[in-house]
């Protein structure tokens, strides 16, 4: 074996990993996951009504919980997805973004929660699932996953760049596929 051949193995061999210890069964258990996706559960976490507000005491009241975010964060995420997309977030599609995003932040990636959320936003919206809570929390989930996965290689902003590029076709890509492209992201990137 080669040791470029090596490097593209133990790249494989890392995002699986990482996807089995942070759970895939519920990426792929299809509607709202059976397993929670994260270690902090609440009822809010399968709340698909829109939140009422994004005013700083109404992301309070949501997030409180949540212990790697803060509500600003979820006042910024959440007035961020209210331009993007002239509605409010649902509780359960808010907390799964600050989740995400506390979690990247915690494993290393240094960039705003509105930054985070955007790319986030982006690639569920390239993948024709704004509409979709279930299939947009899974997502999340799956871009969480390939970051630590990763070891940080591949970001949330990265995945958007290739779904962006891959056009129309970005609607058809599976979960599966995403973690692919996270692999040939890594392999080009080193």
């Amino acid at each position: 074996m080669t040791e470029q051949t090596a490097g593209k193995t133990f790249a494989v061999i890392a995002i699986l990993a990482g996807v089995a210890y942070l759970g895939w069964s519920a990426l792929t258990s299809g509607g709202a996951p059976s397993t929670p996706p994260f270690p902090t559960v609440n009822h809010l976490d399968f709340d698909y009504v829109p939140v009422d507000s994004c005013e700083y005491s109404e992301m309070y009241g949501k997030t409180s919980d949540l212990m790697l975010t803060s509500a600003n964060d979820a006042a910024a995420v959440c007035r961020l997805y209210f331009r993007g997309t002239s509605k409010r977030p649902s509780a359960g599609r808010l907390r799964a973004l600050l989740k995400s995003i506390g979690l990247l932040r915690a494993k290393g990636l240094q960039e705003t929660a509105e930054a985070i959320a955007k790319s986030e936003l982006t690639v569920i919206d390239l993948r024709g699932q704004l509409g979709d809570e279930a299939a947009s929390v899974s997502t999340i989930n799956i871009l969480t996953k390939i970051y630590s996965g990763t070891e940080g290689a591949v970001t949330p902003a990265d995945m958007a760049r290739e779904l962006r590029a891959s056009g129309p076709m970005a609607r058809t890509i599976s979960d599966d596929f995403m973690i692919t492209m996270a692999t040939l992201i890594m392999e080009n990137k080193q």
